[in-house]
């Protein structure tokens, strides 16, 4: 059995003390990894951006504007320091459509990937060398915040008639 699903089945009745000593890792690095095990709110992806942002110096954030209902678009920008000369860009959005739950955190897993394995994996340290990052992971924060709060339960239940 994984540490991970270990901890997964006994988080409910352990305090966050408790849990800190189960992992052999940092908080941070848990907090991290077991961001993906649910869909989060816009909220919650913020503070993980701001997490892998504290963590990793090759991250930075900055808010590009607002939606029209007000809420803030922040991307993320991967750099490494190695050079001086203008690298490409890769540029990842997602979260375009208000349901498209699974590609913020598609784009999300990118980001903590590649600065989690950039000093372990020789293909992942090429990407970083080559290019720098840009993801967006959620265009359409008020679509997706309002599926996250008002009408997710409608999709879970959603059944066909023949």
């Amino acid at each position: 059995m994984s540490l991970f699903r270990l901890i997964k089945q006994e988080r409910e009745s352990l305090d966050e003390d408790e849990l800190g000593s189960l992992v052999f890792r940092t908080r941070e690095q848990y907090e991290l990894n077991s961001f993906f095990e649910e869909y989060r709110n816009l909220n919650k992806i913020f503070s993980f951006i701001e997490l892998l942002h504290s963590t990793y110096p090759e991250i930075s954030y900055e808010s590009i504007g607002r939606s029209s209902e007000g809420r803030e678009l922040r991307v993320i920008k991967i750099q490494t320091k190695d050079s001086n000369r203008t690298k490409p860009i890769v540029f990842i959005d997602a979260g375009v459509h208000a349901r498209e739950w699974i590609s913020v955190t598609t784009a999300l897993y990118i980001a903590n990937k590649l600065v989690t394995l950039h000093n372990s994996d020789s293909s992942t340290k090429e990407l970083l060398k080559e290019f720098d990052w840009y993801i967006l992971p959620v265009v359409n924060p008020d679509g997706y915040e309002y599926t996250q709060t008002r009408v997710s339960v409608a999709f879970k239940q959603f059944t066909y008639v023949i």
